[in-house]
């Protein structure tokens, strides 16, 4: 009878240890996702086609497009700041869309709102966790 118990006892140790070694090789039975907020505070990055000599940008609704500094040729990168971002301060680092007025010697080639899209950045080690992001560059054609 006493070997009944033993052999009994080393089988749910080994069903336990080899269920505990799975769960914890494979992340466990449940993900939980960091409680870390990720919001991308960095500028939004525009690119736009050669020519292009002037371009305002805002953020914010019902904003009023401010000239944006050239950064190199074709690119343009809008801060999420004053006095671009406009309007209410929950909107830096959780933007949607950004208005655009680009012109070509005085030729207006775009002038409206452009939807900001996010791209996911390497760092979140489960797919369904959001983990960090940023902003795709937006091109005016």
């Amino acid at each position: 009878m006493r070997w009944r118990r033993w052999l009994i006892g080393g089988i749910v140790s080994v069903t336990i240890g080899t269920v505990l070694a799975f769960f914890l090789a494979h992340g466990g039975p449940i993900r939980a996702c960091s409680t870390v907020a990720h919001l991308y505070i960095g500028p939004v990055e525009v690119q736009a086609v050669p020519g292009v000599d002037s371009l305002a940008a805002c953020m914010g609704p019902n904003c009023t497009p401010m000239d944006v500094p050239h950064e190199k040729d074709g690119v343009w990168l809008v801060p999420q700041d004053a006095p671009y971002l406009q309007g209410d301060d929950e909107l830096r680092g959780n933007l949607h869309e950004i208005t655009i007025r680009a012109q070509a010697r005085g030729t207006v080639l775009a002038d409206g709102n452009f939807e900001v899209e996010r791209v996911r950045l390497p760092g979140s080690e489960w797919p369904e966790c959001p983990g960090r992001y940023g902003y795709k560059p937006i091109t005016i054609r």
